[in-house]
């Protein structure tokens, strides 16, 4: 959790170019919540939550196939990993109710 949170940080920091890595995680974690490993799934949805508030510009561009593949994750067995998809989710929502 703390790595995602780092990842954030870096997101919004204008010191690091940043836009092919936001972009490249990005793609990385909408494919992760495809993953047949409930690591990976709960690992792209931390990192998804934190570049939707810290990358908003970036991260719109993706929630077409983020909204594609969320829906699996939110009927999760584990709580935590349908907790943290709800939270990946609202961030998009968020994204999308201010555009």
């Amino acid at each position: 959790m703390q790595a995602s949170k780092t990842l954030g940080h870096l997101a919004r920091s204008s010191v690091v170019p940043n836009a092919d890595y936001v972009e490249f995680e990005v793609d990385r974690g909408v494919e992760w919540l495809s993953s047949d490993q409930s690591s990976r799934r709960l690992a792209a949805c931390f990192v998804l939550k934190e570049l939707a508030e810290n990358a908003p510009t970036l991260f719109f561009a993706k929630t077409g196939e983020f909204l594609e593949r969320v829906w699996v994750v939110l009927r999760d067995q584990k709580p935590i990993i349908r907790l943290s998809a709800a939270r990946a989710l609202s961030g998009c929502l968020r994204i999308l109710a201010s555009r």
